[in-house]
């Protein structure tokens, strides 16, 4: 959360891990960028944006750890 709290966006006030960010407009496309980067390096592998439903798999940091968690390079 601290990671996407440094990229300066409109945060809706006491958001949480189940708080929408992709479908609610808060992510915009420099933040998604970023986002893809940093599952990227914590994956180990790149991740084809245009190949998942960001609004689905990667809308909440919750659903954004689990997406980290299941594509993992073991």
């Amino acid at each position: 959360m601290a990671l996407v709290e440094s990229w300066d966006l409109a945060l809706p006030p006491q958001w949480n891990g189940e708080t929408s960010l992709v479908r609610s407009g808060v992510l915009d496309s420099l933040a998604l960028y970023r986002l893809i980067l940093w599952i990227e390096e914590q994956v180990g592998k790149p991740v084809d944006p245009t190949a998942i439903d960001l609004a689905s798999e990667l809308d909440t940091i919750n659903d954004v750890v689990g997406f980290v968690q299941r594509n993992r390079v073991r």
